[in-house]
């Protein structure tokens, strides 16, 4: 069995090496045998900047939701700033109920203005209706099952908003 394995790859080998030399090198950027062709658009350093828009509150809200439906815990985590998750085991906490929702979606959101004079400089807050499907045999959390509320409040850091927290009322 062993020599039939190592005659398989042998013959896998010498296909590819094959089909690898028969092909013709295209002329690339590198000159050589690269495959990538080169353009004649201008250097990222000759090209003036166009102001691109960064991502609102709502749309980082929104994709936190997202990240937690695709199963991207971490992704989603990483959204929240350091007020929210100050250590790794608070991180591991909401690990395991965002890995409790089978599914989450977004309702409906909009912002909120109770208590603004409170805020901080940077901070929005949000209504977001959410609706939360829950794995059988989950732990119980804060989170139910069906139609959920929250108030998420996102604060811009370094140019950025980040998830500041999330609470069941305003």
């Amino acid at each position: 069995m062993q020599k039939f394995i190592l005659l398989f790859i042998a013959i896998a080998a010498t296909i590819i090496t094959v089909v690898t030399l028969g092909q013709k090198p295209k002329s690339g950027i590198s000159g050589g045998g690269s495959t990538v062709a080169p353009t004649k658009s201008a250097s990222p350093s000759s090209v003036i900047s166009q102001d691109v828009p960064l991502p609102t509150g709502e749309d980082v809200i929104r994709t936190f939701i997202q990240l937690i439906h695709e199963k991207k815990i971490p992704e989603a985590i990483g959204l929240m700033d350091e007020t929210l998750v100050p250590s790794d085991s608070v991180k591991q906490e909401y690990g395991v109920v965002f890995n409790s929702f089978s599914s989450i979606s977004i309702s409906k959101i909009g912002l909120e203005t109770f208590g603004k004079e409170d805020w901080k400089e940077g901070e929005e807050r949000f209504r977001v209706d959410l609706q939360i499907s829950i794995k059988p045999q989950s732990q119980k959390s804060m989170w139910d099952e069906g139609a959920n509320t929250r108030w998420i409040t996102v604060v811009k850091k370094e140019g950025r908003f980040m998830i500041h927290d999330i609470a069941t009322g305003p």
